[in-house]
C-alpha cells in the first residue's frame, strides 16, 4: 500500500516538525547546561575569593600574635637584664664599700704611727 504524495507530504511535515522540536529540546538544554556550568565557574570564583579573603584576615591575625608574643618577650628579656644588672650593680656597691671600709681601717690603724712619725721630725727639728 502505497501513500499518495499528500500524505507522504505530510507525514515528513510532521517527522520534520518532530526532528525541530528535538533539535530545539538539545539546544534549549545545551544552552541550560551552559548557564549551570557558568554559574558553577562564578560559585567557585566567589568561594576562591572567600577563601583568599579568609586566609589574609588569618594571615594578619597571626601576625599580629606574634608581633604581641614578640613584645612580650622583649618585656620580660628587658625585666630579666634589668633585674640582673641591679643585682650586679649591688654585689658592686657591697663590694667597694667593703674596699672603702678595709681602706679606712687600714688608715686608721697607720694614723697613730703617722702621727708620731711626724711628731718625732717636729720635734727633732728634721722636718726643714
Amino acid at each position: 500500500m502505497e501513500l499518495c504524495p499528500a500524505n507522504r507530504r505530510g507525514m515528513a511535515a510532521a517527522k520534520g516538525k518532530r526532528v525541530r522540536d528535538l533539535s530545539m529540546q538539545a539546544i534549549e538544554q545545551v544552552a541550560a547546561a551552559e548557564q549551570q556550568a557558568e554559574k558553577i565557574v562564578e560559585d567557585a570564583k566567589a568561594e576562591a575569593r572567600k577563601r583568599l579573603e579568609e586566609a589574609d584576615q588569618a594571615a594578619v591575625q597571626r601576625r599580629e600574635q606574634a608581633r604581641q608574643q614578640a613584645k612580650r618577650q622583649t618585656q620580660d628579656l628587658l625585666a630579666q637584664a634589668q633585674a640582673q644588672s641591679e643585682e650586679e650593680g649591688r654585689a658592686i656597691r657591697d663590694e667597694t664599700a667593703e674596699a672603702c671600709e678595709a681602706i679606712r681601717r687600714q688608715a686608721a690603724g697607720k694614723m697613730e704611727e703617722a702621727v708620731e712619725f711626724i711628731m718625732r721630725r717636729v720635734v727633732s727639728g728634721e722636718w726643714r
